[in-house]
């Protein structure tokens, strides 16, 4: 199969994409306050993502096309690229010149691993059950905007940016970090069911339980395929 040649045909075969690569599940049970301008919630959007960090990671060892990834996430910056595969009975292939000029595509920085990246050609969809202390519905306030509880769930699931919210990392925090988004303009479509959280009539009225299902695409796949 020839490679396309023309701005037009790759455009055609972005048409065609995004689909769908795999989907997994994130779970958070905890407290999820309403974020603004006068109140961020930085520390409460890191508490989120620490308890996300775990799920994350072990997605990443678990799956084997990610693990695949992180072990070859290192491409020449010139030249060309073969990949093969060979016996799992047999060691695995490591090249004998490792001195050449690479870019890393697994990784953002060396703190945090971000799993939907421009890099890998990746946005995702976010499909979210919202059990909350609260009747069904009302997930639109007056005046249009969505319950800012939302915004920030989708904060926590980013990298956090660098300045103030920086100033909630802990030295203790693991590294890597593992968050979904490199950033939340990488989600692409995203939809709320909510329901009542049945615990205790004394709980937080902030106490959450969240079920999230990400839907991972692949985008820009013209641009991204080998031929």
């Amino acid at each position: 199969m020839n490679a396309p040649r023309s701005a037009e045909e790759i455009a055609a075969l972005d048409l065609a994409t995004p689909f769908e690569l795999m989907k997994f599940t994130l779970t958070y049970d905890g407290f999820l306050p309403s974020c603004g301008n006068r109140n961020p919630r930085l520390k409460e959007k890191w508490d989120i993502r620490r308890k996300l960090h775990p799920q994350l990671a072990e997605l990443w060892q678990a799956d084997p096309v990610l693990a695949k990834v992180a072990r070859h996430s290192k491409l020449p910056k010139a030249g060309g690229l073969a990949s093969f595969e060979q016996h799992h009975s047999f060691p695995e292939y490591q090249p004998a010149d490792q001195n050449f000029s690479y870019i890393d595509i697994c990784r953002k920085e060396m703190t945090f691993i971000p799993l939907v990246r421009d890099s890998l050609a990746l946005i995702c969809g976010v499909n979210i059950l919202f059990l909350r202390k609260e009747d069904p519905g009302a997930l639109i306030k007056q005046g249009g905007d969505l319950d800012n509880r939302i915004k920030t769930l989708f904060d926590a699931l980013r990298l956090p940016e660098e300045g103030d919210e920086m100033q909630c990392c802990k030295e203790d925090d693991p590294q890597p970090f593992y968050c979904l988004l490199e950033s939340d303009s990488l989600i692409s479509n995203f939809s709320v069911d909510s329901d009542r959280l049945l615990t205790s009539s004394n709980s937080n009225a902030n106490e959450a339980r969240l079920v999230v299902t990400v839907p991972l695409k692949l985008h820009k796949f013209a641009a991204t395929t080998f031929c």
